[in-house]
């Protein structure tokens, strides 16, 4: 089981580790960053957030058009404060229906040298969906290109076909895993 494969690189799960293990937390909700806020906890048990420095990115489709430095307050530890990200009023960010995804991501980074990381070095980062992140044309109104044959549906939303016996349904699956067999897992 550990964070490291037996040559000593890390397994997908290391990353997973740290950002569990983050000593910032970020809480986002619809109607914070529709006031263009997120709240930050301060995860640490005896450490002010004074040691970190915090940016702002927006990606839209994918690609960085704004962003900028984040001021941390000198949180306390376990202390929650509301932080203000100004997103919305980069000039770059196109408005309304020009994206189809806008995500924000605030990264979290060591503001001097520590005797385990660089200056600079990521402690933490969290992404939310900015509200406005809505498909350029709902999905509803997604229609058929040209010249290509109209999709017939049944009154459960499932695809109708003559060339199918029955409509095609998800059924996820996967081969049982070591862990499976403790407790008998693998067996149902």
């Amino acid at each position: 089981y550990g964070l490291l494969f037996p040559d000593r690189t890390p397994k997908p799960a290391l990353r997973e580790h740290a950002h569990l293990a983050a000593p910032v937390r970020v809480h986002a909700t619809p109607e914070s960053l529709a006031e263009q806020a997120v709240e930050v906890e301060n995860r640490a048990e005896v450490r002010r957030l004074d040691w970190l420095v915090a940016t702002w990115e927006v990606a839209v489709d994918g690609e960085a058009v704004a962003g900028g430095d984040l001021p941390l307050p000198a949180l306390p530890p376990g202390g929650r404060a509301r932080l203000a990200v100004p997103w919305r009023d980069a000039a770059d960010v196109p408005a309304g229906e020009a994206a189809a995804e806008r995500w924000l991501t605030l990264r979290f980074r060591t503001a001097a040298a520590v005797a385990w990381a660089p200056a600079g070095f990521e402690v933490a980062w969290a992404q939310a969906r900015l509200p406005d992140a809505v498909a350029a044309r709902p999905r509803s109104a997604a229609r058929p290109a040209a010249g290509a044959p109209a999709v017939a549906l049944d009154d459960e939303g499932r695809l109708v076909h003559p060339m199918l016996a029955v409509p095609p349904a998800l059924c996820l699956w996967r081969a049982p895993t070591d862990n499976d067999r403790i407790g008998g897992v693998a067996a149902r």
